[in-house]
Order: C-alpha cells, then sequence, then structure tokens
C-alpha cells in the first residue's frame, strides 16, 4: 500500500482540494473521502489515508492511470503483446518517454483484462 499519508498529510492535501481516499484500520476496502466523513476523521489513528488514485476509462471501464515518475532501480509493470499475459516487468531505467508503466502487478493485470475485453484474447 504505497502512497500513504499521515493524518497531518491528508488534512493539508484535502484542505488543498486534492482528492483523497480513506479506510478504517480494520477494513479493507478504500472509501472516497467526502462530505460523509467529519473533519475529526483526520485527528483519528483508527483511519489510514491516501491521495486517490487516477484512472482513465477504456471502452467505458475505469482503469488505473499510467504512471510517469519513477526511480531508474524501481520495477515497473509494462504492456507486453509478446507475452502470454499481455504485460511484463522491467526496471525503470529501461522505459524512456513514450513508454506506458504501471506501479504494481494488479494496476497492470486490471488494465490488460479491460484490454481482452476491448480487443479479444489474442493481442
Amino acid at each position: 500500500m504505497g502512497g500513504l499519508l499521515s493524518n497531518n498529510e491528508a488534512k493539508l492535501a484535502w484542505a488543498k482540494g486534492k482528492q483523497l481516499q480513506v479506510v478504517h484500520v480494520a477494513m479493507k476496502e478504500w472509501d472516497d473521502l467526502d462530505d460523509t466523513y467529519s473533519l475529526a476523521v483526520f485527528d483519528s489513528d483508527k483511519y489510514i489515508f491516501r491521495l486517490k488514485p487516477r484512472t482513465v476509462l477504456i471502452n467505458g471501464i475505469e482503469v488505473p492511470c499510467n504512471k510517469n515518475k519513477h526511480d531508474k532501480d524501481d520495477v515497473v509493470w509494462v504492456i507486453n503483446t509478446a507475452s502470454e499475459d499481455w504485460y511484463d516487468w522491467i526496471y525503470g531505467s529501461d522505459c524512456n518517454a513514450k513508454t506506458l508503466y504501471w506501479e504494481t502487478k494488479d494496476e497492470i493485470q486490471q488494465v490488460v483484462a479491460v484490454l481482452r475485453q476491448v480487443f479479444g484474447e489474442k493481442p
């Protein structure tokens, strides 16, 4: 769960108009932080915060947006139609300005699942 924010960082991001998500420590599903939550949520140690992940629509289906910043030693996930799975991992140092990549295997699997729905099983 990378990209977690402290309560103070979350409060500041919220004040700046950033979209946040929140999860109770006993739960597993992230919720959008909206007006159903009171400001006291930022003072509680029972919640975890993150910036809301960016998404894009592919054929009307929401998937994680590709990333654009990484360290050269990071492992990132890319679409690779030569692979049976349609994706593979590479090091950030192998990316160039045109490389579309995602930070986690889960993200790339979501994207590939939608691409398979749109374009069929064969790349």
